[in-house]
């Protein structure tokens, strides 16, 4: 993982590599503690059955300088049927495994991506109402 990149760039590059299939490169962007532990085999098994479509990065919540939380809203295939969802992706930046630090770099919790809601409904427009 490269120091100078942000914790969005992260999020971008996991997503765009699932986008692509490219389940090496989901690795890659995730954090060292959970690359530490896990193999491309894991990445396979719990994204493999979802064929990212189009991904949104939204915004950006900090829960302490070296972890924050990023809204990424998700349009997948899985199967026949297609989802529209948002996920709340959790990216840590650390020096080492275990180690959370602004001096390291950012990763991808993968984990994290998995959990999904349902997208907001759309405001109604005056439109719409007719």
């Amino acid at each position: 993982m490269d120091k100078k990149k942000t914790a969005f760039d992260v999020v971008k590059a996991f997503c765009r590599a699932w986008k692509l299939g490219d389940h090496k490169a989901m690795l890659d962007s995730s954090t060292l503690t959970y690359r530490g532990y896990h193999k491309v085999k894991d990445i396979e098994v719990a994204f493999g059955s979802k064929t990212l479509i189009r991904f949104k990065v939204k915004e950006k919540e900090t829960i302490v300088p070296a972890m924050v939380d990023i809204d990424v809203e998700i349009h997948y295939k899985q199967g026949t049927a297609k989802y529209n969802r948002i996920t709340k992706v959790r990216c840590v930046c650390e020096r080492q495994a275990f180690d959370a630090s602004v001096n390291g770099s950012w990763g991808v919790n993968p984990i994290s991506a998995l959990r999904e809601r349902d997208l907001p409904p759309k405001p109604k427009t005056k439109e719409s109402k007719k």
